[in-house]
């Protein structure tokens, strides 16, 4: 036999109702879940909508490293111009000869300044600090065999 208010004894839904669920409260975890899930979507979106700009300006990048390897005269008797400035301004002229003036796109910028000028700035340095590692052992050079000369030239 069925109860009273049971879905056997109900036929046109006048039985007792359950109250209507409203939204259930999500816990901190699934609250966090939820923010990263839908940052991580927006990050994806952005990347998928974008990536051509970055690989397009990465390549431009290490393009500008090259040319600048290339033109540096590293035989030379000299160090090289370290200057952030100067470096800065032969990047931008490089970018303007590998894009054609065309530029790079703000989505890309970001890209380009990570690439451009890294590999150019370690050889500046390199070519640098062994022009004065040579200069210094020189001069101790000199002044040992100076001070071990007793011959009576100076």
């Amino acid at each position: 036999m069925a109860r009273n208010g049971s879905p056997a004894n109900s036929r046109y839904g006048d039985g007792p109702r359950s109250p209507i669920a409203g939204p259930i409260p999500q816990s901190k975890r699934d609250k966090r879940r939820t923010v990263l899930k839908d940052r991580l979507m927006e990050m994806m979106d952005t990347f998928s909508k974008t990536h051509q700009e970055h690989y397009y300006a990465q390549l431009i990048g290490l393009q500008c490293d090259m040319n600048l390897i290339m033109r540096a005269d590293s035989y030379a008797n000299v160090p090289l111009d370290d200057d952030p400035e100067h470096i800065a301004k032969m990047l931008a002229e490089a970018q303007y000869e590998a894009t054609r003036g065309r530029g790079i796109r703000a989505e890309g910028a970001a890209s380009f300044n990570a690439y451009a000028g890294r590999y150019y700035s370690r050889l500046v340095s390199d070519i640098n600090g062994a022009l004065e590692r040579r200069d210094a052992d020189l001069t101790l050079a000199h002044v040992s065999l100076r001070s071990s000369c007793t011959c009576g030239l100076s």
